[in-house]
Parts: C-alpha cells; structure tokens; sequence
C-alpha cells in the first residue's frame, strides 16, 4: 500500500492526548523529495503529518 495517498477526505482520529505541537515548513532535500526537521528527541517516535487544504480562491 502507498504511503500517501491523495484523495479527499475527513478523519476522525482515536483521542490523542498532547502537551505539544510543532509547525514546521517543508524544506527542499533533493530535486524529488522534501524534508521537515524535528527535534532530536523525537526520533524513533510516530508522528502525524496534516497538511491543510490551500485556498482555491
């Protein structure tokens, strides 16, 4: 199974309790892919990705 799939939706996730959030803007890595860089301590751990719908105006 692909691991990013586009197609339009909605998700309703399990509960999540978090004390934090970080926002980051996609940087370019290479001329076919990109990279978001997290903190050290995130390592090893899963993550969510959101990415918000762009304004079709």
């Amino acid at each position: 199974m692909k691991n990013d799939l586009k197609i339009d939706g909605s998700l309703t996730l399990k509960r999540i309790d978090y004390n934090r959030v970080l926002l980051r803007r996609v940087l370019k890595n290479n001329d076919t892919s990109g990279k978001v860089s997290l903190p050290k301590e995130l390592i090893g751990r899963e993550i969510y990705v959101v990415v918000p719908k762009k304004d079709e105006n």
